[in-house]
This record gives structure tokens, sequence and C-alpha cells, in this order.
């Protein structure tokens, strides 16, 4: 669980706030219209304004047709990824968690219950899950939810290991909590303040434990003079301490970013490997290695897998994953 060292609370969600209160009482509390100004360790809680769903797309759903939206039950995160598109999002400083729980999960349930298409919804692009979820039951009623509409998938995607949060719920096919996961390496230099990749396992395996499917995200894969090495150990560290069986599937997908977080990640390392080597300004506008490049990193990544789970690669246009899969 993130522990803030201070609770700032928008005056009109006072009333949604007692849970967090209960679950965090050794915080300072702090009644303000904004996060201005707010220090270190500081957890903001305030009502939603606006719609629940956003669209999104990694082309990583296994939902007929791909349609997949973020659910916005919070916004931004307590760790600090060097890597990470939301430092280029508004707002997003300070962690955020939307406590007006009951309209969010209202207006969910009349979507996905009108919608005809299969639909993925995502739980982790828009901010962290679980460390996030761990003050009150959203998360229990959010999978309640999601359950009773088979068609419909949910995906909870982390790097914590807050898995007392999944205790009382019922494991479904159509849940699908994830972790992204990085070499050793890669975590201690991009990932600060993130539970260390041993420690994501073992909540991964609890999880396993228990009855869940979960799923593994390579991504970002970032390349560097020793990359082929550090995720060769990742991936035979994975299958000694996942069951593959009860694997969903293994995501990969290659660094990639708009030019603005490049010039974040420049600001904060100017020889920093995730903005340096043979990367080109793709079509979609963002920033990638050289399409060969990226071929070769996702067949070399599929060869070391081997077959031992289902692997998707996420955010390529279709002749990419054609050619990978060839």
């Amino acid at each position: 669980m993130f522990r803030p060292e201070k609770i700032l609370i928008e005056k009109d969600a006072a009333e949604n706030a007692q849970p967090f209160l209960v679950a965090l009482p050794t915080a300072a509390v702090e009644y303000a219209e904004s996060a201005r100004g707010a220090g270190p360790r500081t957890l903001l809680l305030k009502n939603l304004k606006g719609a629940a769903l956003k669209p999104f797309r990694t082309g990583g759903s296994d939902c007929a047709g791909g349609v997949e939206f973020a659910v916005r039950h919070a916004l931004g995160c307590p760790y600090d990824c060097t890597y990470c598109y939301l430092q280029t999002y508004d707002d997003t400083s300070v962690p955020t968690v939307f406590i007006n729980r009951k309209e969010i999960l209202e207006e969910i349930d009349n979507f996905i219950g009108s919608h005809d298409e299969p639909a993925m919804l995502l739980a982790g692009h828009l901010s962290e899950t679980l460390p996030l979820m761990a003050y009150d039951n959203f998360l229990a009623e959010l999978c309640g939810l999601v359950r009773r509409f088979p068609k419909h998938a949910l995906e909870v995607r982390t790097k914590g290991t807050d898995v007392g949060v999944y205790e009382g719920i019922e494991p479904a096919e159509n849940i699908i909590p994830s972790w992204t996961l990085s070499p050793e390496a890669h975590r201690k230099k991009y990932e600060r303040g993130t539970p260390s990749i041993e420690k994501r396992l073992e909540a991964m395996a609890k999880l396993q434990a228990g009855g869940w499917s979960v799923g593994v995200r390579l991504d970002p894969v970032v390349r560097d003079d020793a990359w082929e090495d550090a995720y060769r150990e990742l991936i035979e560290k994975i299958f000694s301490v996942l069951d593959a069986e009860k694997i969903r599937d293994i995501h990969i997908g290659a660094l990639r970013y708009v030019s603005e977080l490049g010039d974040i990640i420049r600001a904060r390392d100017p020889e920093s490997p995730l903005a340096l080597g043979e990367q080109f300004l793709s079509p979609d506008g963002k920033v990638k290695y050289a399409r060969p490049l990226r071929i070769e990193m996702y067949r070399r990544l599929i060869s070391r897998i081997n077959a031992r789970a289902k692997v998707v690669v996420v955010m390529e246009p279709p002749e990419v994953i054609e050619e990978v899969f060839k």
C-alpha cells in the first residue's frame, strides 16, 4: 500500500473520503481546492468530472474487435519511472484517486451492460492500480460488475505487490491481473521506487496459487548493450517462479514515446540510453527503434519464451506484427 504522509481532499469530495481516512489514520489531512504546491508523498482525493471510461488503444486486447477503454478510477502513480508517458499529462505530479466510486461504477455498469461489442477495460494505463486500490473495496466491486458480463474483460495492470486487495475476490476468466516486468538492472535504473522484480513475481505466484491466471507485460522493452542477456535472464526467472499453465499471455512492446516525453527523459539524464540509439519518428507520431531492430527484438524474445505461453505484440501496426510472426 502507498502510505502518503498527507491527504489533500477537494472540498466537494469530502463526503466520500471516509474509507481513505480510516485506512490512513496517521496521514495529515487538508481540505483544498487543488493539489498545487503539494509536496512528496501526498495523495489527492477528488471526484471524477467527466467520463469514467476513455477510449484507449494498445492492440493487446483479445476481445473480438479489440475495443479497449481505460478505467478512470485514478490518475498518476506513487512510483517514478523515467519512461512513463504520464509525465506528459497534466495533473499527474500527485497521485490522485477519484472517490465518487458509486457514480463511476454505475457509469461502467450502464456502459458495458448496453455495449454490444466485446470490450477490454484497462485499469492501470492512466494510473497505478494496487497501491491506489488498497484503501476501499473499489476493486472488488469493479470485478463483481465485470464478472456479470462474460463477453467483456478487465485487465488490472500494476507494478505493485499489494495482492491482499484481491482477498475475497473469486477468480474469473474475464478478469486478468497483470504485471509489468523488466530486467532488474532496468528496474533499478528506470523505475524508481518500484518493488523488485522478485517481489512482483512472488505476488503473481501468490495469486496463481489462489486460482488466478495472470498476465505478463514486458513493456516497454528497452534495448541497450546488454538487453538480450538481461531479458533472457528475466524470462527464465518468470518461468522458474510462475506456473506457465496459469499465465494468461505475455505482451511485448518496444520502447516508444512522444517527442515531449523524449525531452523530459533527456532533461532528467542527457545520456540516458532511453533516448539514444537508432530511434526514428514513426507514422503514429511516436519515436521508436528502427523497424528492423524492433522486429529482431520481438523475434528473439519470442524465441526465448519458446511457446511456453501465448505472446502478443502490442502497439505495433499490423504489418510489423505480421512480419514478426512470419
